[in-house]
């Protein structure tokens, strides 16, 4: 099997299934997601705020919540990204920063800081990551 360069590393996962939005298209195992609109999961994009990294690989069904999606949701766990707008600096290590894409870390900015990285890997230009999740209240 060969080695997956985006995704977990090390650390404590914490998992759980969540419904996939049907207009989702596929989430790859690794990808960032986040909540829809519709209150199911759907992959993140730059600016997005993640809510935890897929481990399955699934393809949205005809209607919300036709598929679930295992996810983890831990902020302990450890996940290598190559950095998708910017190049990773040793300096960078204990910084926080923003999401490119599903799969991708931004280095270039901070306004949403949802990554912590904890390494970096200079000569491939990428980031090992813990997530930061935002919350939010019910009201």
């Amino acid at each position: 099997m060969a080695f997956d360069t985006h995704g977990y590393r090390y650390g404590e996962r914490q998992l759980e299934k969540y419904g996939v939005d049907s207009s989702a298209g596929t989430i790859y195992s690794g990808d960032h997601v986040k909540w829809s609109t519709a209150g199911y999961i759907a992959p993140c994009g730059a600016g997005d705020n993640p809510i935890g990294v897929a481990i399955d690989t699934v393809t949205a069904g005809a209607a919300d919540g036709d598929v679930k999606c295992e996810v983890d949701i831990s902020e302990w766990s450890v996940y290598e990204y190559p950095v998708g707008t910017g190049t990773a600096t040793v300096a960078m290590i204990g910084t926080t920063c923003d999401l490119a894409g599903a799969r991708s870390a931004d280095v270039t900015a901070s306004s949403d800081d949802n990554l912590k990285i904890v390494n970096v890997d200079t000569v491939n230009n990428r980031v090992f990551v813990r997530h930061l999740y935002p919350t939010a209240g019910v009201v």
